[in-house]
C-alpha cells in the first residue's frame, strides 16, 4: 500500500517497503518468527534467535501496516515510489529482494531504472 518514511536510523530520509514477518520468508530458519496478524502473539522457532523485524509487530499498527502491503501486494498492486524519496529500502521486514520484487511486481529493468535516475535503493 505505502511506503513508510523513516528519519530514524538512518542519515537522512529513507522510505521503507515492509511486510509481515515470517509468513513472508520462505527460507528462514532458525530466526523465523511469526507474529500472529490479529493477537500479535509471537510464535519462535528457535530459543536461540529471533527475528529482528518481527519485535515490531507488537504493535498492533506495525501489523496493520505490513500485512496491508502484504495483501495489496498479493492482489496485484505495485506500491508506488514517494516522489521526493531519495533513498527506498525494500526491506527491513519480511523477506529479501528477488521475492519482494517478484511480489510486488517490480522487475529488473525497473531497479535498473530506478537505480540509474539516482534513487539510493537499501536491503
Amino acid at each position: 500500500m505505502k511506503f513508510v518514511k523513516k528519519t530514524t536510523y538512518y542519515t537522512g530520509i529513507v522510505y521503507e517497503w515492509n511486510l509481515p514477518t515470517g509468513f513472508t520468508c520462505p527460507f528462514a530458519d532458525e530466526c523465523l518468527v511469526k507474529v500472529d496478524r490479529i493477537t500479535g502473539k509471537f510464535e519462535n522457532k528457535s530459543k536461540a534467535y529471533r527475528c529482528y523485524a518481527a519485535s515490531a509487530e507488537r504493535f498492533p499498527g506495525v501489523r496493520q501496516h505490513r500485512w496491508n502491503n502484504f495483501e495489496f501486494a498479493k492482489d496485484g498492486g505495485i506500491p508506488t515510489i514517494p516522489n521526493k524519496a531519495t533513498s527506498v529500502r525494500i526491506h527491513s521486514a519480511g523477506d529479501f529482494f528477488l521475492r519482494l520484487i517478484s511480489i510486488c511486481g517490480y522487475n529488473y529493468v525497473e531497479i535498473i531504472q530506478m537505480l540509474n535516475s539516482g534513487l539510493i535503493l537499501k536491503a
